[in-house]
C-alpha cells in the first residue's frame, strides 16, 4: 500500500516539475548545466552550482566542487527530487552530502523508499533541511550536523524505520517544525539546548519511550499535538524555560504516568486537552503560578484525575499577558 502510494506521488511530482518553467536549467541567462559521473549540476550563483539530479542507481555521491572552463564551482545545494531519474525500486541505499552543501531543497529525497543511510562529510556547512526532504524514506539513523539551523515541515515525516536521531554537540538548530519526526520509529530523543520551539505534531505518533533535553535548554514552547499518540512514552520532565504547552500536546499518550517540571519553571499556560485521553497519568508536578487543578480542561478524557503537586516556580510576569506564545504553540 505504502509502496503504491509512493510510486503515484513520485509520478505526480515529476509531472509538476516538468510543467514548471523555473525547473528548466537552460531557461536563465548566464547559466549552464553539466553532467559529471552521472550527476547533473547547474549554475545557481556566482562560483556556485546546484546538484539537481543523479542517475546512479547504487548511491548518491555528488562532488563538493566541479571545474568548468578552468573555473572552480562549489556545490552549495542539492535540488528537489534529486533522485527523480532513479526508480523507487532501485537500490540507492546510501547518500553522502558534501561539506560544501548549505541547503537540501524541498522533497530532495522524498518518497525514496530504498534510501536507508545518509552521511555528511566532516565540517559540514549544511544550514537548511527543507520541507519533506527525507519523508517516507527508509532511513534507519541520522546524525544531524551542528551547522543545521532549520529543519522545515515534515522533513522526516513517515520515516517508519528511523530509530536513531543524533544531533552533533553545540547544535545551531532553533526549532523543530511541524511533523518533523511524526510517525517515526524513534525510541529515544535528546533535544538540543538551542531549540526554542517544538512545532505542531513534531513527534506525533512516534514510538518514543523517553525524551531528554540537553542541560540549559532554551525551549520556550511545546506546540499543539507535539507528542500526541506517543503510546510508549511513560514520563517527561519539562525544561524550566518552557512557558507554554499547546493544545493536545500529549493527547492519547496512553502509558504516560508522570509529568514534571524543572525547578524554577516558567510555565504559565497549558492548552485545552493537553493531557487528554491519558488514562495512566497519575502525578503532575507543576509550578504554583500555573494554578492547575484536577478539573482543568487539559485533563479531558482521563478516566481518573491525576494528583497535582504544586512546586515553587517564578512570580507571574508579562509572559502571561503575551498572546504570541500560545499562538506559536498552534503552528
Amino acid at each position: 500500500m505504502k509502496k503504491t502510494f509512493i510510486m503515484i506521488a513520485v509520478a505526480l511530482q515529476f509531472v509538476a516539475e516538468a510543467m514548471d518553467p523555473d525547473s528548466n536549467p537552460d531557461s536563465g541567462v548566464d547559466t549552464f548545466m553539466i553532467t559529471v559521473d552521472n550527476v547533473d549540476y547547474r549554475k545557481s550563483a556566482e562560483q556556485q552550482v546546484e546538484c539537481i539530479a543523479s542517475r546512479n542507481a547504487a548511491s548518491f555521491l555528488p562532488r563538493s566542487q566541479i571545474v568548468v572552463a578552468g573555473q572552480p564551482f562549489f556545490v552549495r545545494k542539492v535540488g528537489g527530487n534529486a533522485l527523480r531519474f532513479v526508480s523507487v525500486n532501485e537500490s540507492v541505499a546510501t547518500a553522502c552530502i558534501p561539506h560544501t552543501v548549505v541547503e537540501l531543497c524541498d522533497n530532495c529525497f522524498n518518497l525514496h523508499i530504498a534510501l536507508t543511510a545518509v552521511a555528511f562529510e566532516a565540517n559540514s556547512q549544511l544550514d537548511l533541511i527543507g520541507r519533506r526532504v527525507f519523508a517516507a524514506s527508509s532511513l534507519m539513523s541520522i546524525c544531524i550536523p551542528r551547522s543545521v539551523s532549520s529543519c522545515d515541515d515534515e522533513c522526516f515525516d513517515w520515516c517508519d524505520l528511523l530509530s536513531s536521531v543524533v544531533f552533533e554537540r553545540d547544535s545551531s538548530l532553533r526549532a523543530l517544525s511541524r511533523s518533523c519526526f511524526a510517525l517515526c520509529h524513534l525510541k529515544f530523543i535528546c533535544i538540543p539546548n538551542s531549540i526554542t520551539i517544538l512545532g505542531q505534531k513534531s513527534f506525533g505518533g512516534a514510538s518514543l519511550k523517553a525524551v531528554d533535553f540537553e542541560p540549559w535548554s532554551r525551549l520556550r514552547v511545546i506546540g499543539e499535538l507535539a507528542f500526541s499518540w506517543c503510546f510508549s512514552l511513560k514520563t517527561i520532565c519539562i525544561p524550566c524555560n518552557v512557558a507554554v504547552i499547546g493544545d493536545r500536546a500529549f493527547d492519547e499518550c496512553i502509558n504516560l504516568t508522570l509529568v514534571s517540571t524543572e525547578r524554577g519553571s516558567q510555565l504559565v499556560w497549558i492548552g485545552e486537552s493537553t493531557f487528554a485521553n491519558c488514562p495512566s497519568l497519575a502525578i503532575v508536578l507543576v509550578p504554583v503560578q500555573l494554578g492547575l487543578t484536577d478539573d482543568h480542561p487539559c485533563f479531558y478524557g482521563c478516566p481518573t484525575r491525576p494528583t497535582i503537586i504544586a512546586l515553587p516556580g517564578i512570580q507571574l510576569s508579562t509572559i502571561r499577558r503575551s498572546p504570541s506564545l500560545p499562538q506559536i504553540a498552534q503552528r
